[in-house]
C-alpha cells in the first residue's frame, strides 16, 4: 500500500482545455447539423460523449455510432489542442515532490483511452503517474466512483489516504462518493458553486505543495459534504 496518492481528473484538471473540447464539441456537432451553443456544452461538461449525443440526437443514434462519433471528435479535439498542450501550472512540480514523498498517482478520466494516453505521452507524464484509468475500461462513467475505484486498486490506495482532484459538477459527484478528500478546481465551476460539493477548492495547483497535500490528509475532511 503507498502511504497517501492524488488522483486526478483529466480535463480541466490535469489539462486546462475545456475552451478547446467546447470548441470541437461546437464544430463537430455542425458537422452533423447541430448548431450547439456555448451555454449548452457547459451544462455536458463532464459528461461522456455517447452521453452528449444522446442529448444532441435523442433516440437516433446506437451505441456503436455514438462510439464512432466520440472517437471522431476527440481526434479533432486532439488535433486543435496539440499546438497549445501543457499540463496544468504547478501541477508537475507537485507530482515530482509526491513520488519523492512515496505518494500514489493515478489519472481518472470520463474520456476515452485515446484522450488519456494522448495526455499521459503528451504531457511527459509517464514517470511521474503510476496509473491511468478510463472509465471506458471499468463498469459505469462518473458521476458513479467506478473508474476512482479502480484507480485507487491499481495503485494500492484507500479513501482515508487519498485525495482526489475534480473540476466539473459530474466528477465532484464521482469523487464524493468514494469518501476520499475532494479538491475542486475552478476551471469549470467558482469557489462558490463548489460549496458542498468539495472539501477545499483552489483556482490553481500553484496554490499548493506536498507540505499542503500532507496536512490535509492528516486533518481530514473539512467539512460534511452535502450534494
Amino acid at each position: 500500500m503507498v502511504p497517501f496518492a492524488l488522483l486526478f481528473d483529466i480535463d480541466g484538471v490535469v489539462l486546462d482545455n475545456n475552451d478547446i473540447h467546447e470548441e470541437a464539441w461546437l464544430e463537430y456537432a455542425a458537422r452533423l447539423g447541430k448548431n450547439l451553443t456555448a451555454e449548452e456544452f457547459y451544462q455536458f461538461i463532464g459528461g461522456t460523449n455517447e452521453d452528449i449525443l444522446e442529448k444532441l440526437f435523442p433516440g437516433i443514434m446506437t451505441l456503436d455510432e455514438k462510439l464512432n462519433h466520440g472517437e471522431l471528435k476527440e481526434a479533432l479535439y486532439r488535433d486543435m489542442f496539440l499546438p497549445h498542450f501543457e499540463i496544468a501550472r504547478g501541477l508537475r512540480p507537485l507530482l515530482e515532490n509526491a513520488k519523492a514523498s512515496g505518494a500514489g498517482t493515478a489519472l481518472a478520466s470520463n474520456g476515452p483511452v485515446s484522450n488519456v494516453a494522448f495526455a499521459m505521452e503528451k504531457g511527459n507524464l509517464f514517470p511521474l503517474i503510476d496509473m491511468a484509468v478510463s472509465a471506458y475500461q471499468v463498469g459505469k462513467p462518473k458521476p458513479a466512483p467506478d473508474v476512482y475505484f479502480k484507480a485507487m486498486e491499481l495503485i494500492g490506495a484507500t479513501p482515508e489516504t487519498s485525495i482526489i482532484f475534480e473540476d466539473s459538477k459530474t466528477g465532484l459527484q464521482a469523487a464524493q462518493q468514494t469518501g476520499c478528500i475532494v479538491v475542486g478546481i475552478t476551471t469549470t465551476l467558482s469557489k462558490a458553486e463548489m460549496d458542498g460539493r468539495a472539501d477545499y477548492a483552489i483556482d490553481s495547483f500553484e496554490e499548493i505543495d506536498i507540505a499542503w497535500v500532507q496536512r490535509v490528509l492528516l486533518s481530514g475532511k473539512s467539512k460534511p459534504l452535502a450534494w
